[in-house]
């Protein structure tokens, strides 16, 4: 009997968790408006639904939509649809072998966005010049919608755009992924025609145009920003234009682009194309005929570019014609070519290709080649040539550099030590003003407490009797001095009037490392000759706490080690002395 009670409890329990199950869903057609929150979710859309024009539409984080097999979802009104990064908003067909036909956007509301979303499993089915084959996830036209960190996987139009189709309008499209798309014509992942806007930081990996071009990107009549994008292993049906397509008259940016190991080519170009800007591309590793094809009347200026490895390099055909500066392109010189200034063709180094890692080794020729104009890296070093920049610091660091000047009375090697005295990594680049000056290692990263001997030669070509003066440029992440100059003098000759002291520099005191800090923290400075030199520590009323160093140094570089002693915590002045030169840091102990 006890067990039969059970039974039914556990019948009654089971029929209740069911039946909540059921009522844990919507089912939604026709039009739709108001807000989509979790406790209706998922919704289910058994036939077509749409946000009418002047009505409103938010789904929520987490939110799944849910399509019967060849529903579609119309926007003409205002659609919001903003998940977050660990519970996005989810439209995908109800059973996985039965597509749904998609997101069509036409003369809605330009506030119209997606942010963490998933748009899946979608098709557009119609036959070639049928609006209704094109797009298989999101079709798009006349209206600036916004997409940013969001997914189209496994969509497909029989026509062209796989992923999405945009036409007439000025996207913002960011941080997204597309993914497994494809297109039975043309632009396996998107297709922009006739648009503006930016399609800026995506992922663009293993989509297929099918029977034509541009397995990745397409662009046709559109002056797009494509910028620092990655366009990776996508593959189309014709040899050229896998990675990144354009025709008829398209005039975008193209900057800071990784367009790599493409199964048919890197980049076409096509009918009266020409880029507004072509800077910080690398294209490299494609298969196909070209890396870059210009035909019918194109013009593309090239400026820090990698263009290398590619199967073959790249063909100019029809009154085209293709400028170079500042870049490091295999085989560059071909007819219809204007090669410039700091081209070149050597092995770009990048870290690890067969991973899709194409930052730039330590020791590649493209380090600092770019052109001396363009603005600086992150590290405050030239230009880098190609899509990603030599960065392998994070954050500042503290530098140490001994001697600070060199005066020597003939040619020949010399040393000076640099050496990382703080707990960051530092980056440093080195440069000589003259020609009679080199430096070897040029460049190195060196870890926390690590130093290096760098050696200098100096060379008799270029030198002339009396005082010959340079300096050697240490660019570098240091906090204090990002650009430290070491004076170089070499005198020639036995009758030199020294009627300045070589020695006379400013006083420098660096800022204190660590600060805030515990107990100890060191201070660095410089002076140019020997010198009275005295330290101490204030509180912020003017009385001096401890006295740190009072005594006669030599010059040069030294480090001082302040201790807490017994201190309390808070704020203190610790104050420098050198002649009459004083310098003041503001300094936090804490304990």
């Amino acid at each position: 009997m006890f067990s039969i009670r059970m039974f039914v409890v556990f019948f009654i329990i089971s029929l209740v968790t069911f039946n909540s199950s059921l009522f844990c869903q919507t089912q939604v057609r026709g039009p739709v408006s108001g807000v989509w929150d979790l406790d209706g979710s998922p919704y289910i859309v058994i036939d077509d639904i749409r946000v009418p024009a002047r009505e409103a539409l938010r789904i929520e984080p987490g939110v799944s939509i849910l399509f019967v097999g060849g529903r579609s979802f119309h926007i003409n009104g205002l659609l919001i649809a903003e998940g977050e990064e660990d519970n996005s908003i989810l439209f995908s067909p109800l059973e996985h072998n039965s597509a749904w036909f998609g997101i069509d956007i036409v003369n809605a509301d330009d506030e119209t966005r997606f942010s963490f979303c998933a748009i899946e499993g979608s098709e557009a089915p119609a036959e070639w010049n049928d609006p209704n084959a094109l797009g298989g996830g999101l079709y798009c036209s006349r209206t600036d919608i916004t997409i940013t960190n969001s997914t189209f996987s496994n969509n497909y139009a029989n026509e062209s755009g796989g992923g999405a189709y945009f036409d007439n309008c000025s996207p913002t499209l960011e941080d997204n992924l597309f993914t497994k798309n494809s297109a039975d014509r043309d632009a396996g992942a998107i297709y922009l025609n006739e648009c503006e806007g930016v399609f800026l930081n995506n992922l663009v990996e293993n989509n297929r145009a099918i029977r034509y071009s541009g397995g990745g990107v397409f662009l046709r009549r559109s002056s797009t920003r494509v910028g620092f994008n990655r366009i990776f292993r996508n593959v189309s049906g014709t040899q050229w234009g896998c990675g990144l397509y354009m025709d008829y008259d398209c005039s975008p940016e193209i900057d800071r682009n990784l367009i790599c190991q493409n199964m048919q080519g890197g980049i076409y170009m096509g009918d009266q194309c020409e880029p507004e800007l072509f800077i910080h591309n690398t294209v490299a590793d494609n298969e196909g005929r070209t890396a870059i094809l210009l035909f019918s009347s194109c013009r593309l200026r090239l400026i820090n570019c990698i263009v290398y490895g590619n199967i073959d390099t790249n063909w100019l055909v029809s009154g085209s014609h293709m400028w170079m500066d500042y870049s490091d392109v295999e085989n560059p010189a071909l007819d219809a070519v204007t090669v410039g200034e700091g081209v070149f063709d050597e092995d770009p180094l990048f870290e690890n290709p067969d991973l899709l890692d194409y930052r730039l080794q330590i020791n590649s020729p493209c380090v600092d080649a770019g052109d001396p104009d363009s603005p600086r890296d992150l590290n405050n070093s030239l230009a880098d040539i190609g899509a990603l920049s030599l960065n392998l610091v994070d954050g500042e660091a503290d530098m140490f550099i001994d001697p600070i000047f060199l005066e020597v009375e003939e040619p020949g090697e010399y040393v000076f030590n640099i050496t990382n005295v703080g707990d960051n990594r530092l980056l440093w680049h080195s440069s000589c003003t003259v020609d009679w000056v080199t430096c070897e290692p040029e460049r190195m990263l060196l870890e926390a407490d690590i130093d290096v001997d760098v050696f200098v030669r100096i060379t008799e070509e270029g030198l002339n009797d009396g005082i010959n003066e340079g300096e050697i440029i240490i660019i570098s992440n240091d906090r204090v001095n990002p650009e430290f100059r070491i004076p170089v003098e070499v005198t020639i000759g036995n009758n030199v009037e020294f009627t300045t002291n070589p020695l006379d520099r400013d006083y420098t005191l660096s800022a204190p490392y660590p600060n805030p800090f515990n107990n100890t923290t060191q201070v660095h400075f410089s002076i140019p000759r020997s010198g009275l030199f005295t330290l101490a520590i204030f509180d912020l009323s003017g009385r001096e706490m401890a006295g740190i160093y009072d005594g006669y140094l030599t010059a040069g570089n030294h480090q001082i080690e302040v201790q807490s002693g017994n201190l309390t915590a808070g704020v203190y002045i610790l104050k420098s002395m050198f002649e009459n030169e004083q310098s003041n840091h503001k300094v936090v102990l804490i304990k």
